[in-house]
């Protein structure tokens, strides 16, 4: 598993997730991405480096449709 970096505020963190998860609908990777927007607005702060393998700008990047978009093609 890849490295990653710690959180300086817990408490920030914490408010985070719990917003994200509510406007997402429940935990996943988008949800969290979003928890990580929220903390650093927020003034959330990270202590060390996390390692290159740890990323999901690719993921991201890529072309996601919803289910019913899939089966139109």
């Amino acid at each position: 598993m890849a490295e990653t970096a710690k959180k300086k505020h817990p408490e920030k963190w914490a408010r985070a997730k719990a917003k994200a998860r509510k406007k997402m609908g429940g935990h996943s990777a988008r949800a969290m991405q979003l928890a990580t927007k929220y903390y650093k607005d927020a003034g959330g702060e990270y202590e060390g480096k996390k390692s290159k393998k740890n990323k999901l700008s690719k993921w991201s990047k890529e072309d996601w449709q919803t289910k019913e978009e899939y089966e139109k093609k």
